[in-house]
């Protein structure tokens, strides 16, 4: 053989031994390396959540609120036979049953390209909401909220099937400047279950009837529905949704023209559900004397709410403009329309490096919802600032609530109902009680994280 091949032969055999490995180096990679890959990824499985399948996938998320409830309503008398009663107090709680601590499980999966399955469930812990001069953090309560199936397409939109709020909810509660916790049109609820007292014929007497009987927005609660969201189409969407006792329609709008951001919504809803202002509700619990009903009975048992908001945000400045308006409908001959209407402006930026700075006062007037010829209203202002790195909001609002009208006499015993449905003590009380004008002092300070 020439000694040029004997050369290539060599060189040759000599690059294959160098490429392969040596027999105890492949060992160690077998053994060792893989041996700790494995009791990590055995380590890694025992601290993860497991879900039930992998082909629909879980997110996780919600919030959680905490705050110190400081609160004067002023009482000159209080009510002898409640020997916890107090004219003002510190309470600690999670914020309002608008604004508690929950979690949030949204899963979903692909159907197509273009169509997803899942579900979303609302698990809320609140025990607050429930606050009054004689009861403190009613609770703790873990409930479900929120719960639906959903099929979505960005060509055709969503249908969601549950538990859920309305179509017309979402025209309540446009507002830019409503980060964190402070303002909001739920601020109403911050001492909706605080008690009106009467004047007559036991003064001080805690009668029955709530500042959220008298203050606050007009939507309905949470039903089973089928409900249709509309694809967004140069900045408008619409939304629809249909019950067994009731059905709503909302359209709503977002965009905006260099810094300057707007959006609105519209929604009117008719229902014969037992919500807070129908028949088996709240409201239909609250009429006021023999010639003053509740919005509906049991022949006029329709209820229609018409709702609408609007709110504008300047970047550059951080200056915002919230309105909202809402009405309910009485066709009861001799009943007038409820009424609400609420008005909130401010000042959001980010003046720290932690995150915006949101200072707001509002104001919110509630005509007729107790009765005829009642109102009520609220002023407010408060600070927020966000924490962006931790997600989370500090937050401190004071708030005025006053019940407006004098001489309401509620609770008038009849044959069919002998139990007083005025006073708080129930039987053996007066047969009716008198309110007068009055009104409740708060200071909220808190503390939000999101997840």
């Amino acid at each position: 053989m020439p000694a040029t091949i004997r050369t290539a032969v060599f060189l040759a055999a000599l690059g294959l031994a160098a490429l392969t490995p040596a027999p105890g180096r492949a060992a160690d990679l077998g053994g060792d390396c893989c041996a700790d890959l494995e009791e990590r990824v055995a380590t890694l499985e025992a601290t993860t959540v497991r879900k039930g399948n992998r082909k629909v996938s879980l997110f996780i998320s919600g919030r959680v609120n905490a705050n110190a409830l400081w609160w004067d309503d002023h009482a000159a008398a209080l009510d002898a036979d409640e020997p916890l009663d107090r004219a003002s107090d510190l309470y600690f709680g999670n914020a309002s049953s608008a604004n508690e601590t929950k979690v949030v499980l949204d899963g979903s999966g692909k159907v197509s390209s273009d169509l997803t399955a899942g579900f979303l469930m609302t698990l809320k812990h609140d025990f607050s909401g429930a606050d009054s001069q004689i009861v403190r953090q009613g609770g703790p309560a873990v409930t479900t909220d929120t719960t639906y199936v959903f099929l979505k397409s960005a060509r055709w939109g969503e249908y969601r099937l549950g538990n859920l709020p309305s179509a017309s909810d979402d025209a309540y509660y446009v507002d830019f400047g409503s980060v964190g916790t402070v303002g909001g049109l739920y601020r109403s609820l911050m001492t909706g279950g605080f008690r009106l007292r009467a004047f007559g014929p036991d003064p001080g007497e805690l009668t029955d009837v709530s500042y959220g009987h008298v203050l606050g927005e007009l939507p309905d609660m949470n039903e089973n529905r089928l409900m249709y969201i509309s694809p967004s189409w140069n900045g408008f969407s619409y939304k629809s949704d249909i019950g067994t006792n009731t059905g709503s329609a909302a359209l709503s709008w977002t965009g905006g023209m260099g810094s300057l951001r707007g959006a609105g919504a519209v929604g009117y809803q008719v229902s014969r559900a037992p919500d807070a202002l129908s028949p088996g509700g709240g409201q239909s619990v609250q009429s006021a004397s023999s010639a003053t009903v509740a919005l509906t009975d049991s022949t006029h048992d329709t209820l229609r709410i018409l709702a609408m908001s609007a709110s504008l945000l300047e970047t550059k400045s951080g200056l915002f403009l919230t309105g909202e308006y809402s009405r309910a409908y009485a066709d009861v001959p001799g009943r007038q329309d409820a009424s609400n209407w609420f008005l909130r402006t401010g000042w959001t930026k980010d003046v720290t490096g932690m995150g915006a700075t949101t200072l707001d006062a509002q104001y919110q007037r509630t005509d007729n919802k107790l009765t005829n010829n009642t109102s009520a209203h609220l002023w407010g202002i408060g600070i927020d600032q966000a924490i962006d790195s931790a997600a989370s909001n500090i937050y401190l609002h004071y708030q005025h609530d006053s019940f407006d009208t004098s001489g309401v006499v509620t609770g008038a015993a009849s044959a069919s109902s002998p139990a007083d449905s005025c006073l708080s003590d129930g039987p053996g009380s007066a047969t009716n009680c008198t309110i007068n004008a009055q009104s409740i002092d708060s200071l909220t300070a808190g503390m939000v994280i999101n997840f």
